[in-house]
């Protein structure tokens, strides 16, 4: 599953989905780059074909992969530290 990610929020050296407006792409987010807006640098883009480094605007939307085994892997962790702090055995998130 895909999950979107605030700009502000991506961590450099880690791999994204860009959208674009005509196409898809994805890429490794290495960080801010000045300009006229605040543009984010990415390497290793492939989208309809593999290019170097892309500069991509705030204005785009990013997402990352998280799994849903992971997810209920978390759930199941804070249900199971709440229900110790607690003590209810019962208690569900």
């Amino acid at each position: 599953m895909f999950v979107r990610v605030p700009y502000q929020k991506l961590i450099v050296g880690k791999k994204y989905k860009i959208k674009g407006d005509c196409a898809d792409y994805t890429g490794i987010y290495e960080g801010f780059v000045s300009g006229p807006y605040f543009n984010l640098m990415f390497s290793k883009v492939k989208g309809e074909r593999e290019h170097g480094n892309v500069i991509f605007s705030t204005y785009k939307n990013y997402y990352t992969f998280k799994s849903t085994a992971q997810s209920a892997m978390e759930r199941r962790a804070v249900n199971l530290i709440v229900r110790q702090l607690i003590g209810d055995d019962n208690f569900e998130w």
